[in-house]
């Protein structure tokens, strides 16, 4: 809640504050109870982060723990089971993999609202070969950025499996110099770029795809609406994947509510860590309204029990594995000129 990070920590707990107000003004459907959620300054070290959370729960009126940052999470996980306190995680980055302890059984006590990198990988493989009917793949990744790196190895590792050709693969740092790549790229023959995790990045690829002639089809995840305005007509044509869009018409009414309440918009930026932090509160409430009980253990059951359960951004159910989402759709969005326009959900089976 303070620090370069705050700005973003704020509108998560505003988001999670809306939920809140939704719920208590419908009623808990057990009795005369109320939510109540409280925001706390996380530290960016590790070690500070698990001392910070182990002195907020030790007030055992906190019954769950929401946790809006993926860097953390392998730290507090053993922490959540320590406490016997369910820790929901809804960051907007993927994490690296499912929470798993030394046995690589997934904590008892830790659930993601968010699925992690190889699920999102999976989901770009398999869009581009079963859907696109793309078959030659060049992969432009950044192996500086923890998030694009694991979702390209994730990616490269099912394209083949989808019936996908890798023809060329590059890195790419900060500091530009795209237009050589996509010269190397467009003399591969590659029919689709892809271009994991590129985020901000993007902005910046795409045109110099253009320039250098490079004509095949991109495929990349994490469109918001800052890309028109940094790529311009370079993006049109181009297919995103996203775990939460704020083009999906079924989160409008959320992001209506939260200006309305705040007298502010959520940028574009960050409606993905808004309607996860907004979502996770559904959840738990959910859960609140059928566990046998109010402590830990009960609320845990609970959430993994979590089957089909409709949230904003998409339908839950919780793989008792991994603790994870099992199966859940993502959106898919489709440029044309120099504007994203939402297509529809679609599941990806994992196998």
């Amino acid at each position: 809640m303070s620090g370069p990070d705050a700005r973003l920590s704020h509108v998560q707990l505003k988001a999670a504050q809306l939920a809140v107000e939704r719920i208590n003004s419908r009623g808990l459907s057990r009795g005369e109870y109320r939510l109540k959620v409280i925001g706390y300054d996380l530290p960016a070290e590790p070690q500070a982060a698990e001392k910070a959370v182990e002195k907020v729960m030790g007030d055992r009126n906190m019954l769950v723990m929401i946790l809006g940052r993926a860097d953390v999470a392998k730290t507090l996980a053993p922490l959540a089971d320590e406490l016997e306190a369910p820790l929901v995680v809804a960051a907007p980055e993927p994490l690296d993999g499912p929470l798993l302890d030394e046995s690589s059984l997934p904590y008892l006590y830790s659930f993601s609202l968010t699925g992690d990198a190889a699920s999102r990988g999976q989901a770009l493989s398999y869009f581009a070969a079963q859907a696109l009917h793309k078959k030659k793949i060049a992969f432009y990744y950044n192996p500086g950025d923890r998030v694009s790196s694991a979702i390209y190895k994730a990616a490269r590792k099912w394209a083949s499996g989808f019936g996908a050709e890798v023809v060329a693969e590059l890195p790419y740092g900060r500091g530009g110099g795209h237009y050589a790549a996509m010269r190397a790229f467009a003399e591969s023959g590659a029919e689709l770029l892809m271009l994991p995790g590129a985020g901000p990045s993007a902005g910046e690829i795409l045109p110099q795809r253009a320039a250098a002639g490079f004509n095949a089809v991109v495929l990349g995840d994490g469109y918001t609406g800052m890309l028109p305005q940094q790529a311009g007509p370079a993006l049109a044509g181009s297919w995103w994947i996203n775990e939460v869009s704020a083009l999906d018409p079924q989160i409008s009414s959320v992001l209506r509510e939260y200006r309305s309440l705040y007298n502010e918009e959520c940028q574009p930026g960050d409606v993905a860590a808004a309607i996860l932090s907004y979502d996770a509160v559904m959840w738990i409430a959910a859960a609140f309204q059928s566990t046998p009980g109010f402590r830990g253990e009960a609320i845990r059951h609970t959430l993994l029990a979590t089957r089909n359960l409709a949230l904003t951004h998409a339908t839950l159910t919780i793989d008792p594995r991994t603790h994870m989402p099992l199966n859940k759709a993502f959106a898919i969005i489709y440029c044309e000129e120099d504007k994203g326009i939402f297509q529809r959900r679609f599941t990806m089976r994992r196998n």
